[in-house]
């Protein structure tokens, strides 16, 4: 055992009466452990709760060495059950990648809620509302269009023509709407997502456009959930830029591309809509 290994700090370390360590309080999720030779279970819990921060394996070893005679294989072996189980981790040894410089283009509620969480995110922010803003494709990884109930056609043309990654967070009669994510040339645009709603309501094209200048509206719970539900999507991202490079596969993709997340407060409930190309679109 080399390297660095952390615990998720999520998961709380606890010591059971029958003498076994149990990880994550969560019944269907929890991973129970039995102690080494040599250590007792508040002994193994007190080294398993130092890796809820970072530590070295050397110095966990030692660590452990420190509490009681434990039998060092078996104490590894332990530790490597844990990663497997996937509540432990080795850290990375390869170079992180660069910081993510995320924009949230908007005016309104949610553009306030997610300017200020992200703020401690460690990504480059920048916030903007006029529709004249210029976005540069060398300094821009994703666009956030928020707030409006429908985008302003100039921006999404932009974005989409500099290759820059956008996604739509917005409420729409009292529910949270956060998606679709578009990647340009990998995934359905937004005019894709417009054409099929012609489909299905041929005068969508003139209530869209009395839609465009308009913020939509909903109570405080639903602000507040749909701007965490975005937030997910965005820290999505910028792990996937700020992360380590070497294994991209590894990495949960956002549950938005070419979908809507459609949160609903009131029932608890997330549906999730589909976009896929559409054959009339030149994307």
């Amino acid at each position: 055992m080399t390297g660095q290994y952390s615990l998720d700090p999520a998961l709380p370390v606890l010591v059971r009466p029958d003498g076994a360590v149990q990880v994550g309080w969560d019944p269907r999720r929890a991973v129970l452990v039995r102690p080494p030779r040599g250590l007792t279970a508040s002994a193994l819990a007190g080294v398993l709760r130092l890796m809820q921060s970072t530590v070295d394996a050397d110095e966990l070893v030692r660590e452990a060495i420190s509490r009681g005679p434990v039998d060092t294989a078996e104490f590894t072996g332990l530790i490597d059950a844990l990663v497997k189980a996937g509540v432990a981790r080795p850290a990375p040894t390869h170079p992180v990648g660069r910081t993510a410089s995320i924009r949230i283009h908007g005016r309104g509620p949610l553009s306030d809620l997610l300017v200020d969480a992200l703020r401690c995110s460690g990504a480059r922010i920048k916030h903007s509302s006029q529709p004249h803003a210029v976005v540069r494709p060398e300094a821009t990884d994703l666009v956030v269009l928020s707030d409006y109930l429908v985008a302003e056609p100039r921006m999404v043309r932009d974005l989409h023509d500099a290759g820059i990654p956008h996604l739509l967070v917005r409420v729409r009669d009292g529910v949270g709407l956060v998606g679709p994510l578009v990647v340009p040339g990998v995934t359905s645009c937004l005019g894709c997502a417009d054409l099929h709603r012609s489909d299905r309501d041929a005068a969508w094209p003139a209530v869209a456009a009395q839609l465009r200048d308009t913020v939509g509206t909903a109570d405080r719970a639903t602000m507040l959930a749909t701007a965490a539900l975005a937030l997910n999507q965005v820290d999505t991202v910028i792990s996937a830029i700020r992360g380590p490079a070497g294994n991209p596969g590894d990495r949960p993709a956002p549950s938005t591309l070419s979908a809507t997340l459609e949160f609903d407060v009131s029932t608890g409930s997330i549906g999730t809509r589909r976009w896929p190309r559409h054959p009339r679109c030149r994307c």
